[in-house]
């Protein structure tokens, strides 16, 4: 009896100092500039149901024409999947096929908020390359990686348009506009921080003003890396222009800080998120259970609540979209062996 009590005052003392170190480490963390803190690394769940995520939707009030991101999306692939009047294409494979319908279902969650929507090819690509960067054509036309065809695509695109990219399998939860400030001309996540590359920007949901100086940065770190002149020896040359290309005009634009909005993407876990729903739980990689949260303009937008220790105050959070859905070559959508027939979005 004495012995287990002197095991369960030990047990005790050792939970006690963990607290008492990670709510150190937390109240450092939390005393840095806010567009620097990553929520997976810095905050702790609160309990109860605080953490409820539900779909609801709380539209702030501006009207178009105060955004400085315009209500445009942009989607692009190495093939037109869809055919006349945004009707899925008829020669698609099972991958293809879900990433059209994750594509439409993007679409209908922004319905009623956007005014254009843009998905292209190659072709369009190399149309917008010839207004608003020639030089860089020929390197995107011999290179041989499908990724950084779409880094390229993306950047002129965004350049010459503004709006908001996404990737056709990201899952999105809810307008992109919805919680977004008027003012707010650059937009994208943080990767999460077991990543290879943290810090630098996870680009699949990637959002500008038009003639953003960012991505002409970005786009002109492409024509130097190609050239051999600024060249990106290893890893993924997007995430890591994006990144290079932000730094250097914040450096030179001090005021570019005040309009970004960095959300931050962090590997899904039921206690911090216990009533996510869908739950990103397809797939067997670890790059399929990702969210990005956001941290919140209007209050009334709070899906999720993290508790701080800086001064007891939760710090809140939206969950915009989901990292990957389920259907792509690499998470594919297979419980024990069978084919899910439901989609994500309609999943409990």
């Amino acid at each position: 009896m004495q012995k287990d009590s002197c095991r369960i005052g030990l047990w005790c003392m050792i939970v006690m100092v963990i607290i008492f170190v990670t709510s150190l480490q937390l109240w450092l963390l939390l005393s840095q500039a806010p567009s620097s803190l990553p929520p997976d690394k810095i905050f702790s769940s609160s309990k109860g149901s605080e953490n409820d995520v539900s779909k609801k939707e709380k539209k702030i009030s501006p009207t178009d024409s105060q955004y400085a991101i315009p209500r445009t999306l942009i989607f692009t692939h190495h093939k037109n999947l869809f055919g006349q009047q945004r009707n899925i294409a008829t020669d698609l494979d099972e991958e293809e096929t879900a990433l059209a319908e994750n594509v439409h279902h993007s679409i209908d969650v922004h319905d009623a908020s956007i005014t254009e929507i843009l998905f292209w090819t190659d072709q369009e690509c190399i149309e917008s390359l010839r207004r608003v960067y020639p030089s860089l054509i020929p390197f995107f036309q011999n290179e041989t990686e499908g990724m950084y065809k779409a880094d390229i695509c993306r950047g002129t695109a965004l350049y010459e348009n503004g709006g908001f990219y996404l990737d056709v399998d990201v899952g999105v939860r809810h307008s992109l506009w919805n919680d977004l400030r008027p003012s707010t001309e650059f937009v994208t996540a943080r990767v999460h921080q077991k990543s290879h590359y943290p810090g630098h920007f996870f680009q699949a949901i990637l959002g500008a003003k038009p003639k953003s100086p960012v991505l002409l940065r970005y786009l002109r770190l492409f024509e130097k890396h190609y050239k051999g002149v600024e060249r990106v020896e290893k890893g993924p040359l997007g995430v890591i222009l994006l990144k290079r290309a932000w730094d250097e005009i914040s450096r030179s634009d001090k005021s570019l800080r005040s309009k970004t909005e960095l959300y931050q993407e962090i590997l899904f876990d039921r206690k911090l998120f216990p009533n996510l729903h869908p739950a990103p739980t397809w797939g067997t990689r670890r790059a399929c259970h990702f969210v990005v949260v956001a941290q919140v303009n209007n209050k009334q937008n709070v899906e999720v609540k993290f508790q701080s220790t800086r001064d007891g105050e939760p710090t809140m959070f939206q969950v915009p979209v989901l990292s990957r859905i389920p259907g792509s070559r690499m998470c594919p959508d297979e419980v024990h062996g069978k084919k899910q027939t439901i989609t994500w979005w309609n999943r409990e």
